[in-house]
């Protein structure tokens, strides 16, 4: 296992690029894989730089975070395989990476869920993971988050249509599209086509919110703890 004492300089740039990029989720309070399982132990300034250096240490799988010490281990092990071997080791916690089976674009994680649903149970998937349904907001965002579905399907993407043929809102900023990719004649929001789908074209096209579709979700980090 690798020891290392983060110097003053380097952390300042770790948490100026990178604290407002790592999205945490505890595992287990007060327990910790022994510090030889660890691939990095190191001195850090708070629990966020700890997150950034796993986030630079990849594959990382999670981390190990004590406040008292200010002390911080990361491992390529799966710390959920870990449970059996995990020790009282004080003042540490266990929290995974959440980049473990998503994808980091800009300032979001996304993944493509295993079953496909209406809007509404896309939404309420989304949302049982903290997530919304992944939106574009430009050309890029659109070509990326197709990039991670299934080859010649339609998905939902995350907007829908307030009652009475109001605006398209941003599911995950719940304010009105900005940017739109909408094929000839779509976005009309007729007979009750007040959700939307983007095809294997990288167009999208209003639908019934009640059709079944696979779906892309997706995390803002941006300013996550």
């Amino acid at each position: 296992m690798a020891r290392l004492l983060v110097s003053s300089a380097l952390a300042t740039v770790i948490w100026s690029v990178t604290s407002g990029y790592f999205h945490l989720g505890r595992i287990q309070a007060n327990s910790c894989p022994p510090a030889e399982r660890a691939s990095l132990e190191s001195f850090v300034r708070n629990r966020i730089h700890c997150a950034a250096i796993c986030e630079m240490e990849r594959p990382c799988q999670g981390f190990c975070y004590n406040n008292v010490l200010k002390k911080c281990r990361t491992y390529r092990i799966l710390l959920a395989d870990a449970f059996p071997i995990a020790v009282n080791d004080i003042g540490y916690s266990m929290y995974w990476s959440a980049y473990v089976g998503k994808t980091r674009f800009g300032r979001s994680l996304y993944y493509l869920k295993s079953d496909p649903g209406d809007f509404i149970g896309a939404t309420t998937a989304c949302g049982n993971d903290q997530a919304k349904v992944a939106t574009p907001t430009d050309a890029a965002e659109n070509e990326f988050i197709r990039s991670l579905s299934p080859p010649d399907l339609d998905i939902w993407i995350g907007i829908n249509q307030l009652p009475g043929d109001g605006d398209w809102i941003n599911q995950v900023t719940g304010q009105a599209i900005s940017y739109s990719n909408w094929g000839g004649g779509e976005g009309q929001g007729s007979n009750d086509e007040d959700c939307a789908v983007l095809n294997a074209a990288l167009v999208w096209i209003d639908m019934d919110c009640s059709r079944e579709y696979y779906y892309v979700c997706q995390i803002p980090i941006e300013g996550q703890p």
